[in-house]
């Protein structure tokens, strides 16, 4: 009986709501009074850092170890402290140092006045990333996100000029000739998830210079498609602070979910996945989306037939890169049972191609189709997919596209019997029509001599 009058004692508010049918009593407490130091630290750290973690900057996920370490290992440029170290990586150091002299003269401002602003949000950056690789000092961790940072910056700002632009740079530097030369690295490196620089860095840098984040990012995802766009606008500049995503490959993944659809329909037992030859099949045609977003893709119905649509992949060893490691982005900061599909369009994108590719006769077909491009072989492709495919799960349109395809089936039920019939027993098919036809003309003939 003390033990509930105390409990009554330490609840702030007590109130009944109905949910499903039940009625449930919701109850706040205060804070235990007699809870150790050490715990209420360590409590409010977790809170911190679960609040923090769609802005950290998070290494792979054990789930995508599989993959190797060409998604994971920069080729030749350490951006952060989890690769800073690496041997093989020095050579780019010198590089960032002309890249840093480069961007503060370019701005107007001073050396010193454009390291204070990195030095400002240096330990609030230092925060983001995995305490173990940061264990330098914070004057050792300010010089790298500055160098970083100016890098980054130096290098957007090239790959974002215009064509006319471009046509009036007669002159190249030797950094703007050296970014070129090496921009099949950079592309692939400055896209790795634990190669990444919190956008407070670069953000901090931005306001005293001109770089364009939507051309840049614009460019980058437009290359992973294959429609011609006449805009690349992103919309960067208009998104609120709290919106923006922590780094470049997060701004990639937000460029190519384009607009979210936030309904899941009733739910339907999904059987089993169908490959890009069996669709014909069951009446569905596959055709191109309207727009290069990943998130453009689903089942609709026609006059005459059901036509599922996603976007063209071009897809390269660089590009392969990106999409895996904009898969592990969204694997570590997505949320568990969340409506919003945004939190896993990247997901759901790679294992509806994963489904569509059973054999390298799929491959061969989506490459006819043109939904997929670029230089990897039909096995190549196929052992990427199934690869990635295997070590994540699918997200929520993943799932809306499985039931509505379950939804064509069974309103096309007696048309995929007859096709499944005709394709199993084709070769019998076609001899008994060709029997048939040996014996019509046999009984034409016989008709004609007997009228004469």
């Amino acid at each position: 009986m003390e033990e509930m009058e105390d409990l009554s004692d330490n609840s702030i508010s007590r109130s009944s709501h109905s949910q499903n049918g039940m009625t449930m009593e919701a109850v706040e407490y205060r804070e235990d009074v007699g809870m150790p130091e050490e715990i209420r630290i360590l409590v409010e750290e977790f809170e911190a850092e679960s609040l923090e973690m769609r802005m950290k900057i998070h290494r792979l996920p054990a789930s995508l170890a599989d993959m190797g370490d060409q998604f994971v290992i920069p080729m030749a440029l350490a951006i952060g402290p989890y690769h800073h170290g690496l041997p093989r990586l020095q050579g780019m150091e010198k590089v960032k140092r002309v890249a840093a002299y480069t961007f503060t003269r370019d701005s107007g401002h001073s050396y010193e006045e454009m390291y204070g602003r990195v030095l400002a949000v240096a330990d609030q950056a230092r925060r983001l990333y995995a305490a173990a690789a940061v264990s330098g000092s914070p004057q050792e961790f300010a010089d790298m996100m500055f160098h970083d940072a100016c890098f980054l910056l130096q290098y957007m700002k090239l790959c974002s000029l215009s064509e006319e632009e471009k046509e009036y740079e007669t002159y190249l530097s030797p950094l703007e000739r050296f970014f070129l030369s090496n921009k099949a690295c950079i592309d692939n490196d400055i896209m790795l998830l634990e190669n990444q620089l919190p956008w407070l860095v670069i953000e901090a840098l931005m306001t005293a210079t001109e770089v364009d984040v939507d051309a840049f990012i614009g460019n980058m995802g437009n290359s992973m498609g294959v429609k011609s766009s006449s805009s690349n606008a992103f919309g960067y500049i208009n998104m609120a602070p709290s919106d923006r995503p922590p780094h470049i490959l997060g701004l990639l993944l937000l460029h190519k979910q384009g607009q979210l659809i936030n309904q899941l329909p009733g739910q339907l037992a999904v059987s089993a996945t169908v490959s890009a030859v069996e669709l014909e099949g069951i009446g569905i045609k596959l055709e191109h989306s309207e727009t290069d977003k990943f998130t453009d893709m689903g089942v609709k119905r026609g006059a005459f037939s059901y036509k599922m649509f996603m976007s063209p992949l071009n897809l390269d060893r660089t590009r392969a890169t990106w999409l895996t490691n904009m898969v592990a982005f969204e694997v570590c900061t997505a949320l568990p049972g969340s409506k919003n599909t945004e939190d896993t369009y990247m997901c759901s994108y790679i294992a509806i191609l994963a489904m569509l590719m059973h054999r390298e006769e799929d491959v061969h077909k989506l490459r006819s189709e043109g939904f997929i491009h670029g230089e990897l072989s039909d096995k190549q492709i196929l052992q990427f997919f199934n690869q990635l495919a295997q070590q994540m799960t699918p997200g929520r349109r993943y799932f809306e596209i499985l039931i509505d395809i379950e939804h064509c089936k069974f309103n096309r039920r007696l048309r995929i019997m007859v096709h499944k019939f005709v394709s199993n027993n084709a070769k019998a098919i076609a001899a008994v029509l060709s029997i048939i036809g040996v014996l019509v003309g046999i009984f034409k003939a016989l008709y004609s001599l007997k009228q004469h």
